[in-house]
């Protein structure tokens, strides 16, 4: 995705999502639904693929605690894209990880239906908190 591309549909998505929309879908991989890669995975051993999932998600949290702690509240997106690359890469990495490894969760587990529904509702929970303005 190009840089400046992004800042500019990021700047814009609060008022029209279309932009942002568009300009991930065409950088969004093909591959996240490889099940068979996955199943490879877990059939070796899903008591270890349970054990990277672990892994993959703290390294998600240290990755957003480094963000935090650079202190990114206090500036602007392009600020930060510009002047943290590498916390900015780090978390690109890192949630690409935990999301290949949530995705075998699902099917060590058998539960993507389940999941698919839990999220929907969470979602509709998500979007009475912001219309109720409390958060």
């Amino acid at each position: 995705v190009d840089k400046e591309d992004y800042l500019l549909a990021m700047e814009r998505s609060p008022i029209k999502d279309v932009g942002i929309k568009v300009l991930l879908k065409g950088a969004l991989t093909g591959e996240i639904n490889s099940r068979e890669v996955y199943m490879k995975a877990i059939a070796r051993n899903a008591n270890t693929q349970i054990v990277v999932a672990i892994e993959e998600m703290s390294e998600v949290i240290k990755a957003l605690t480094k963000w935090l702690r650079w202190n990114v509240a206090e500036q602007t997106v392009a600020q930060v894209y510009n002047e943290a690359p590498k916390y900015f890469a780090s978390i690109i990495e890192e949630v690409a990880d935990a999301t290949i490894m949530l995705e075998q969760l699902r099917l060590i587990f058998g539960i993507n239906e389940e999941v698919c529904e839990a999220m929907d509702a969470k979602i509709e929970r998500l979007k009475e908190r912001v219309s109720d303005g409390s958060i």
